[in-house]
């Protein structure tokens, strides 16, 4: 089965996963890669301190970027239906008011971010270091 010709109407599901699934495979590793590059980066460069605020916020990280998936995704389904059905306007109007939605959301959620930023953090398990003084935006204060 040619990459360019696959037809996921009609073809035969065994293939079409395995044609899907070694480059989704490899992508997941590579993703993985990088984020074991960027760990050592970072407990190297900052250190421990450094990789702990990396796993504070990586689940928030990840909620945004599911919403952002869910937004893209789902409309871009919604829109090729209607492409495929030659109603370009109505495809258009769904990709606007998904951009605007999740422009809305994520405006929210910056905003409850930026107004509720420490009990957000220790929520997610930051905890305030009295030895060095850090807090949880990462300054340092020494006497």
């Amino acid at each position: 089965m040619n990459r360019d010709n696959l037809d996921f109407g009609n073809g035969n599901i065994a293939s079409l996963f395995r044609t899907m699934f070694f480059p989704t495979l490899i992508a997941m590793m590579f993703n993985s890669l990088l984020n074991i590059c960027d760990g050592m980066f970072v407990g190297h460069g900052v250190g421990s301190e450094g990789l702990a605020a990396i796993n504070i916020v990586a689940p928030m990280f990840l909620v945004t970027t599911g919403i952002g998936l869910m937004f893209g995704i789902g409309a871009s389904v919604i829109a090729s239906i209607r492409l495929a059905e030659d109603n370009v306007k109505a495809a258009r109007i769904i990709m606007t008011q998904a951009f605007a939605a999740g422009a809305v959301i994520f405006g929210v959620i910056i905003t409850l971010t930026a107004l509720f930023f420490r009990p957000l953090l220790y929520l997610a398990g930051c905890s305030y270091n009295r030895k060095n003084e850090t807090s949880c935006r990462g300054k340092t204060k020494r006497r």
